[in-house]
């Protein structure tokens, strides 16, 4: 029986090809999925790259907001130790101006006791001057 021999031979000889094709096929589809991974990596490590670049961007750009307002923080320092010297020394002027304006309303009030006491005397003059102007008038 050689031709069951060769029908075997062939049956298992195309058995064989088609284990191979599809063997063929997974390894083709093996080769596309390394392929995709090969590029998925790819991708991932210029995103890792990118990442890291925005990452030090960031963190020169963040010492140099720091140092910025490390600047502003001395500069209100500098600013508030203005204002408090300004204000002792507005409060000492302050102290001087109350204290020369109550000079001022004493020396005010002297001038008035003054004023009064000249206008008094004046007054006396004049009904003194009126008593002799009288008497001579009398004596006359």
């Amino acid at each position: 029986n050689l031709q069951d021999k060769l029908n075997s031979s062939q049956n298992a000889m195309f058995r064989g090809n088609e284990r191979l094709d599809q063997f063929r096929l997974r390894m083709n589809w093996n080769k596309q999925e390394l392929e995709q991974w090969a590029v998925a990596a790819k991708q991932k490590e210029e995103d890792s790259l990118a990442i890291a670049k925005y990452t030090k961007a960031d963190e020169g750009k963040l010492r140099e907001l720091n140092l910025q307002i490390e600047r502003m923080m001395a500069e209100v320092q500098r600013k508030r130790a203005e204002l408090d010297a300004e204000v002792t020394e507005t409060q000492g002027q302050q102290i001087v101006l109350d204290k020369t304006a109550e000079d001022f309303r004493a020396l005010h009030a002297q001038r008035q006791e003054l004023v009064r006491q000249w206008e008094d005397a004046v007054g006396a003059l004049r009904r003194r001057e009126q008593d002799i102007e009288a008497a001579r008038e009398a004596f006359a």
